[in-house]
């Protein structure tokens, strides 16, 4: 276990202090986890478990919001679908100008970023897709 996960597991229980020079440490030991899969001395705290995943929860939304370029708040949840939008929006201002004599920058941005967005979206999707199924997850 990574000292990272050991420390999402801490943040858990009511047995963790702080130093703030050496970051989360179990109150038992006055030092950093030691346990490998599971703490025999872990105690829930249900607050804190509560509020961490509140926490978790935001950020995981601010990064849905930042990924679909803000159309999460129309209820796109894909960031593919999100850059298809844009750059579907970018065609038609600019082919809206191309009709009216005109060519449109923000036409082609929009394109552009929408694109970007689409390939980014299909990345996510294919690291999503190759994580390995583990017991633990039935």
């Amino acid at each position: 276990m990574t000292r990272e996960e050991q420390v999402a597991y801490c943040l858990n229980c009511e047995l963790r202090s702080f130093d703030p020079k050496k970051g989360v440490l179990c109150s038992l030991t006055n030092d950093y986890a030691d346990f490998e899969d599971f703490c025999d001395s872990f105690k829930l705290d249900a607050a804190a478990k509560n509020r961490n995943t509140k926490h978790a929860d935001r950020q995981s939304e601010k990064q849905l919001l930042k990924d679909t370029l803000g159309l999460s708040n129309f209820g796109v949840r894909s960031v593919t679908v999100a850059g298809w939008i844009t750059t579907g929006f970018g065609g038609i201002i600019f082919l809206f100008f191309l009709l009216f004599g005109g060519v449109s920058l923000w036409g082609i941005a929009f394109m552009i970023i929408g694109l970007i967005t689409v390939n980014k979206g299909r990345k996510q999707k294919l690291k999503c897709s190759d994580k390995d199924v583990l017991d633990s997850d039935f």
